[in-house]
């Protein structure tokens, strides 16, 4: 019976994926998508000065090498080469997502495809062509072949190629999968479900993808000159990343060889206190959660606010769907711990709870560095990478939820919303 289920949702998930392009292809061919500016319409551009000569600094080379080949090739311009790639790419990652979620014993992949499906912070970079379309997946592919790894379930070699693949694919992404990496071993060593002499294994691995970032003239020579120069305010050492990285990893390892039996104990108290009061803790955190979204609201530039028309309700309705996403993550939580409690699912759902620590970590770091930076909207990009690592506990949050009838309707319009908030016809929102 189970093995039925299994098969039947694997078949749900490839009919997602079918759909998903589809939807892609129905978005750029008759929704006019992308409708308001977007990082596809400055990549466009770039494209265009960087064929009249110009030295721009470019975040993702690999990505940006595709579409320079595709548009030579093809004799195409270059907004049409890019809009090729954010189609096809669709599949291809929906199918790459599902294969990351299998290696982590996620036994219901199309489960947690439709979980995501009501979230415009999976919509969103799902459909943009840019380097984070696929920075973002390979950062969950990177993030599971390193938890096999370290488990001792995997080579080291997958892991180390995808953080060299997204090294040249896009310089946030690697970014967030190395501080994902650590953060996350770091966890397991102080949970004593990991030794130190496992992070000699790691450190190699990071490194290997590092090596890009410190050729001389290499591809992103000109692109840490640009954050050096003009989007840190005061921050000059960050220019020199291995220093960066060396810092952040010498601190870690400090703090962890330091204070190992004391964070556990912490981390103990902390989860006897959720079993004790979990009506006033989880709606602690939530309230945490919100009061980050809020500060982070407040940081961004006017101009995030003008699609909406200056309306609160459009803003309201364009975000229900990433309400309705949290909800379902909530639920997941309190699913989830009453299943380890109970025995069942214990090493996945171990798993699943430290990746969201992981990726809470590094939002809260993303907000505060936002004011070191020109621009603000960091934590709303980590989020967007964030959001692939809670489906899987959203997703159980979804199982709670019995009726189909209710279940169904609830995610079909969460899905039509979120995806109308993403293609933003103009007949709805103010693209000018």
């Amino acid at each position: 019976m189970v093995q039925a289920r299994c098969v039947t949702d694997h078949k749900v998930f490839l009919t997602l994926v079918l759909c998903g392009f589809l939807l892609a292809f129905a978005a750029r061919t008759w929704g006019g998508y992308p409708n308001c500016a977007s990082d596809e319409h400055n990549w466009v551009f770039i494209s265009h000065e960087v064929a009249r000569g110009v030295d721009w600094p470019i975040s993702g080379p690999l990505h940006f090498g595709w579409v320079q080949m595709i548009a030579s090739t093809g004799g195409l311009a270059h907004e049409r080469a890019m809009a090729m790639i954010g189609l096809f790419s669709v599949p291809i990652l929906l199918l790459v997502m599902g294969y990351a979620y299998h290696l982590q014993g996620v036994s219901r992949p199309g489960s947690v495809l439709l979980a995501l499906c009501t979230s415009t912070y999976f919509l969103a970079p799902l459909l943009e062509s840019r380097p984070q379309q696929w920075g973002q997946v390979l950062v969950l592919l990177g993030v599971t072949l390193g938890w096999r790894a370290i488990n001792g379930l995997g080579a080291w070699w997958p892991y180390a190629l995808v953080l060299v693949m997204t090294a040249g694919v896009h310089i946030l992404s690697f970014a967030i999968l190395v501080a994902c990496s650590l953060v996350f071993w770091g966890t397991l060593y102080v949970l004593q479900k990991s030794t130190f002499p496992v992070f000699f294994r790691l450190a190699p691995c990071l490194f290997a993808g590092l090596v890009i970032f410190l050729l001389p003239g290499g591809p992103y020579a000109s692109m840490l000159d640009d954050i050096s120069r003009h989007h840190l305010h005061g921050v000059q050492a960050l220019n020199a990343p291995a220093v960066a990285l060396g810092l952040v990893v010498g601190a870690l390892a400090v703090a962890l060889l330091l204070l190992r039996q004391h964070l556990k104990r912490m981390a103990n108290a902390a989860l006897a206190s959720l079993d004790k009061r979990p009506a006033a803790i989880l709606p602690a955190l939530a309230l945490l959660a919100l009061a980050t979204l809020v500060l982070q609201a407040v940081i961004l530039p006017a101009e995030a606010w003008s699609p909406y028309r200056g309306s609160i309700f459009l803003f309201g309705i364009s975000q229900s769907g990433n309400l309705f996403f949290f909800g379902l993550l909530v639920c997941g939580l309190i699913a989830a711990r009453k299943s380890y409690l109970q025995g069942r699912d214990q090493a996945l759902i171990q798993t699943h709870t430290i990746l969201l620590l992981a990726m809470g970590v590094i939002a809260v770091a993303a907000l505060l560095f936002s004011f070191w930076t020109l621009h603000t909207n960091w934590l709303l990009r980590v989020l967007n990478y964030g959001t692939l690592f809670m489906a899987p506990v959203a997703a159980m949050g979804l199982s709670q939820i019995k009726n189909r009838s209710v279940k169904w309707t609830l995610l079909l319009l969460m899905m039509t919303i979120s995806l109308v908030s993403v293609v933003r016809p103009t007949a709805i929102f103010n693209c000018g």
